[in-house]
């Protein structure tokens, strides 16, 4: 079970989506917002988020993504692709009798929130990405992509390794996740804790995205900016800064 601290009004509860038990925290009634946190969050990433949305007068849904905290750890690699992931999102709606959301989503949360929208836009009122704009699918393979623009020792590459992960949390949890925005190996597991996003220098097509993605407002101002399209009726407007991929709505 996660160590949550205390929260006045958070519900929590497991919901069956039939291949997995998610772990869901929410509060408030009325238009539902969903949050999808990033690597190695949980739903506690938004816990000033969510108590502020439902005084807001919206029905605020934190669920652990599948493989984190409560929520069931599928063993397959297969079973963590976006089809599933995205499919979770869907799968949880239905649970909870709901038609639509706007969803959410920071760090690799945001990768889910904007491909639920892709995937499954009858289902998604409005969507933002925290930190994270859309990304199209590139022409080769992702690793591949990351190795030429980012280097080896970018995390997305050096954490595939089977058994890196485990041992470096294992070795100092606490530690490891103080200094998990860190991106290269020897700094992650060696170098001092920062609680700012770095990455080794990069070249090529990507440099540009990734400054871009640093300039983006973090999670903490997340609030103030969805509240003029978190409406329950009239036009919704775009998520600021980046376009939302194209989403039909009601």
């Amino acid at each position: 079970m996660t160590n949550a601290p205390e929260l006045t009004g958070i519900a929590h509860r497991h919901v069956n989506l039939g291949q997995i038990d998610m772990h869901v925290a929410e509060v408030g009634t009325g238009p539902a917002v969903l949050f999808l946190h990033g690597f190695p969050s949980l739903w506690l990433t938004w816990r000033h988020q969510i108590t502020a949305m439902a005084e807001a007068g919206y029905r605020a849904i934190a669920p652990d993504q599948r493989g984190y905290g409560d929520t069931s750890v599928p063993s397959r690699v297969q079973a963590y692709d976006i089809e599933h992931l995205s499919g979770d999102v869907v799968r949880l709606l239905d649970a909870l009798n709901l038609e639509q959301a706007v969803v959410v989503g920071h760090d690799w949360g945001a990768l889910v929130a904007w491909y639920t929208a892709l995937l499954h836009p009858d289902r998604v009122r409005a969507v933002t990405g925290v930190s994270v704009p859309f990304v199209p699918r590139t022409p080769v393979p992702p690793t591949q992509y990351w190795r030429e623009t980012l280097g080896e020792d970018f995390y997305m590459l050096w954490l595939q390794e089977p058994g890196v992960a485990e041992a470096l949390f294992d070795a100092d949890v606490e530690r490891a996740l103080n200094g998990r925005r860190v991106q290269g190996r020897e700094a992650w597991l060696n170098g001092p804790a920062t609680d700012r996003l770095t990455y080794p220098l990069p070249r090529g097509p990507g440099a540009d995205r990734l400054a871009e993605a640093e300039r983006l407002d973090r999670t903490a101002e997340l609030v103030p900016q969805l509240r003029p399209q978190l409406g329950a009726s009239g036009p919704l407007r775009r998520p600021h800064r980046r376009p939302a991929v194209p989403v039909h709505r009601r």
